[in-house]
């Protein structure tokens, strides 16, 4: 199995409709734009996960998730990783927050001590929107993400953090809950 842990965002229509415009300006441009049920901040990225393992790392994360009150986040801006002569990801930028840095230690600590590795890079939480494969107006590309990153501010309320499985399909990946697991305070309906 193909894991991670994650916070699932639900953007608002305002910031929603910004997306389907920088959608709209780059049509001709060849990105993979990921489906709008899918936004996430990944937490920690196992990758190939034994199903042996499964049932051990999600009661961990409840003991270690469950220590946590829920958060708000700010989603601000726009920006691209790697740099502008090769985009890879097109992303939604999240305020500093100590209470997500502190969760992610969390988790992190937890996941590291069965075996995960730690990310080689700080953490750097965001929403990957789009991943470009050709573009061919680079120009456009960055007065668009400038112009609608302007744009890209959202309050969120995160009151859970999910163990996901990602099934990859040619569309694009699926995911699936494994486990739910909500943070103090946190609406469990």
């Amino acid at each position: 199995m193909r894991t991670f842990v994650a916070i699932k965002i639900i953007l608002k229509r305002e910031l929603e409709e910004t997306l389907y415009h920088l959608r709209s300006e780059m049509k001709e441009e060849k990105i993979k734009w990921v489906d709008m049920n899918n936004l996430h901040v990944t937490l920690f990225f196992l990758g190939d996960t034994p199903e042996s393992q499964i049932n051990q790392i999600s009661s961990g994360l409840k003991r270690v998730v469950e220590q946590y009150s829920q958060m708000r986040i700010i989603l601000s801006g726009m920006g691209i990783f790697r740099n502008i002569r090769d985009p890879r990801i097109i992303w939604i930028g999240i305020e500093d927050n100590t209470d997500l840095r502190v969760l992610h230690s969390g988790i992190q600590e937890l996941l590291n001590g069965l075996g995960y590795p730690k990310e080689n890079r700080p953490f750097n939480p965001h929403l990957t929107i789009g991943r470009p494969k050709r573009i061919t107006d680079k120009r456009k590309l960055m007065k668009e993400i400038e112009k609608q990153g302007k744009l890209c501010v959202q309050e969120s309320l995160i009151n859970e953090v999910i163990f996901y499985e990602s099934i990859l399909k040619e569309k694009g990946p699926k995911y699936r809950i494994i486990e739910k697991i909500f943070l103090k305070g946190g609406n469990q309906d």
